[in-house]
Parts: structure tokens; C-alpha cells; sequence
């Protein structure tokens, strides 16, 4: 996975960056497990979380890759996975946490004090922030407070930013940024150096990303976080609201999520593109809301036609080899594995914090990590192929 460098202060980010037996053809599996790996793979406790759990068998999946994977894991020794979690059929039926040191923008190697990772434990979601804000823009739009994806930004910047919106800028579309092709330039890349290190340091964050002119006509993929932080300012612009208090009202309080974090850059400016804090299994949350097309225990959160629009192709992103499509700031992939097809959108993050979404196989699959300065010895995607997808057969 190729790896971005972005700082505050030391920081740097990446975009680096599992059915019921008789419904979904996942075959149980046969072999009775000896009574170490039964004990092992017991559900995951309820929490009164708003989490069902369920065991592996229970939900059709094939104990034995997921077994071959953890023990893979820990034979290299030193690795740095802080947690995966398997969501199947709207039950929590695998958990795993390992010890790790805490994530921290303030210290020159971002890790250092160590820890035991728990359900409870908030961990740092790097990119996976972006597609926690494309659902808060979608909720803000289906509220009325965003007008087309069609339409252009430069109304909702004025008439502040009015002056910047030259030499074809006025043509950039919410659709633009959404799917990072507003065609201006970004640079995350050195540490002290790119756009993200500035973006940090200067009095109106705002004028710094809209100042920029355009390097391409509007429509082709670079990758931006520039444009997600766009993004959260028409929020905050429309609603008078900042990200971080539209996040908590209109999201997170629906989902019983109570506990989190998200960092600012400056002020009310809340740093959209990677300043998310949540625990596992609230991350999990939102990738249920997600698969159940924006409804949680039944009721609506955001509406099915921006779950739709956002996690489908809307354009070909031409860089990373993350995925083979890009939606509204989520990666979409096709898996193969047992002679069968696997397609699922995706949130990515820096130190291998990812969350795949399969609507067809009614599954989520998370992996939450501190790889920062190295990757792991086999790619997560690897890992979902060669051992999840595997566990489903």
C-alpha cells in the first residue's frame, strides 16, 4: 500500500491509505474444533451497546481460515493489528483486540505510551474520517440544508470567497469534491512541507483551500483532503453548526455513540479528512447503517438514495491501486476468492484502519492497526481474500 506523509505538528496521514447456512450458501463447517479453538472463537460478549453477537458457525462462516489467519498474524511476531472485527447478518460474531501504544498527534513518533486495546478503546481512524463526513453530508442534504450535487461550490462561499472562484474554479461541483476531482492541486507529501502541514498553520483555512488554482479541468481523480475539509465547511456554513456538533446530534446520538473524538484544525474548522476518533465497534455501526441503507433498529438516519450514490463508481481513481473505483469519498474493490466474485465499498485509513462493506454477502470486515511507518507482511486486502472471504464458501 503506498503511504502519503501529512502532519499537524508531527502528523502524518495516509489514504493508504466476513449468512445464515440456509440463506447464503456459506457452508458450515463439519469438522467438530478441538476445545482450545472452540473456547477461542466464543461470541463476542454483549456490551448493551446496541450490538447482537453470534458465533462464526452461527452465522455459516468456516472457523478454520479465520483460525489460519490469526495464527499467521501472530507468527510474524511484533505486528502491529490493534483489532478486527466480523459483522454478519447484523450480529458482532468475531472480536479480537491485541496491545498496542496510543496514537498521538503530539509526539514526534505519534506512538509511545503502551496500552491494552478493548472494546472501549478509542482509536485514531485516519482517512476513514472521509467517509464518516460523506454521510454527515448526505444527512445535511437530505435535510435540505445542501442543495444538488450538481450544483456549484461557489454559492456556498459567498460572498466571503466570491473573488477566488476565477479562471474555471466556478465550474468545481459538490460532486467534485466529493469524489476528489475538483481539479486543485493537494500535496499531503513531506511531513513540514505539504498542504496538510499548512493547512494547520494558517489564520483562515478556508482561503488557503479555496485559493488555490486549478492544475486540471474538473473531473479527473487526484487524490485531495483538502476537498473533504471543504466538504465539513458547507456544513458548518449551512448549518451553522461544525462538523463535530452536526456528527454528534444527526449521527452519532442515533447510533448510541457517545464516546469519540475529533480534532480541529483551527477554531470552529474541524479536521474532517482524518481527525476521527471512535471505538471499534462504533466504527462497525457505521458500516452497518451503511449496509442496512442508512437505517438503524429501523429507523432512518440517512436516506437510501445517498447510501446508493455514494459507495457506487463515480469515478476511476488513478492513484494508490487502493481500489477500482471511487465513490463519494469511499473506495470500491472486487474480490476473488472461491470462484466467486466479491463486491464491496470501502473506508480507508492511515496504519491500515479499514472497514470493507460486502451488501451481497451481508458482512463487514474491519481491521484497525498502527502501522505508520511500515506495512504489514501481507496486505489487508491479502487477508480478506486468502482468509476471510475463504471463511465463506
Amino acid at each position: 500500500m503506498n503511504r502519503l506523509y501529512i502532519f499537524p505538528g508531527g502528523l502524518t496521514t495516509l489514504l493508504a491509505l466476513l449468512f445464515i447456512f440456509t440463506y447464503t450458501g456459506c457452508e458450515r463447517e463439519t469438522t467438530a474444533p478441538n476445545e482450545d479453538t472452540y473456547n477461542y472463537f466464543e461470541p463476542p460478549p454483549e456490551l448493551n451497546d446496541g450490538w447482537s453477537t453470534g458465533g462464526l458457525s452461527e452465522a455459516g462462516l468456516n472457523y478454520v481460515p479465520i483460525k489460519e489467519m490469526l495464527d499467521a498474524i501472530t507468527g510474524w511476531g511484533g505486528h502491529g493489528f490493534n483489532g478486527i472485527l466480523i459483522v454478519k447478518n447484523n450480529k458482532l460474531v468475531f472480536e479480537k483486540y491485541y496491545p498496542g501504544k496510543v496514537f498521538d498527534f503530539n509526539i514526534p513518533g505519534l506512538t509511545n505510551t503502551p496500552i491494552e486495546y478493548t472494546p472501549g478503546t478509542l482509536h485514531f481512524l485516519a482517512s476513514q474520517s472521509k467517509s464518516v463526513t460523506s454521510l454527515l453530508f448526505g444527512i445535511a442534504a437530505d435535510k435540505g440544508y445542501i442543495g444538488p450535487v450538481t450544483d456549484s461550490i461557489k454559492s456556498y462561499f459567498s460572498p466571503e470567497y466570491a473573488s477566488l472562484f476565477t479562471s474555471g474554479k466556478e465550474r468545481i461541483t459538490i460532486r467534485h469534491l466529493l469524489t476528489m476531482s475538483s481539479g486543485m492541486p493537494w500535496s499531503e507529501n513531506p511531513p513540514g512541507t505539504g498542504d496538510l502541514y499548512y493547512l494547520f498553520r494558517v489564520s483562515d483555512p478556508v482561503y488557503y483551500l479555496l485559493n488555490k488554482p486549478l492544475e486540471t479541468t474538473p473531473g479527473t481523480f487526484h487524490y485531495n483532503s483538502g476537498s473533504t475539509n471543504l466538504l465539513a465547511e458547507i456544513i458548518y456554513r449551512k448549518t451553522n453548526k461544525n462538523l463535530r456538533q452536526f456528527a454528534a446530534e444527526n449521527l452519532f446520538t442515533h447510533l448510541g455513540i457517545d464516546t469519540f473524538d475529533w480534532k480541529t484544525i483551527r477554531g470552529e474548522h474541524i479536521f474532517a479528512s482524518g481527525g476521527l476518533f471512535l471505538t471499534p465497534r462504533s466504527m462497525a455501526k457505521i458500516g452497518q447503517l451503511c449496509l442496512n441503507k442508512g437505517l438503524w433498529n429501523g429507523k432512518r438516519i440517512v436516506s437510501e438514495e445517498w447510501i446508493d450514490e455514494s459507495t457506487k463508481s463515480w469515478i476511476y481513481p488513478t492513484e494508490f491501486g487502493l481500489g477500482n473505483g471511487y465513490g463519494y469519498q469511499w473506495w470500491l474493490n472486487d474480490f476473488y476468492q472461491n470462484s466467486k466474485k466479491y463486491e464491496c465499498y470501502f473506508a480507508a485509513g492511515w496504519g491500515e484502519q479499514m472497514m470493507y462493506v460486502f451488501p451481497k454477502e451481508n458482512m463487514i470486515v474491519l481491521f484497525f492497526g498502527e502501522y505508520y511507518t511500515t506495512g504489514p507482511r501481507m496486505s489487508i486486502n491479502s487477508l480478506v481474500s486468502n482468509y476471510v472471504l475463504r471463511a465463506c464458501r
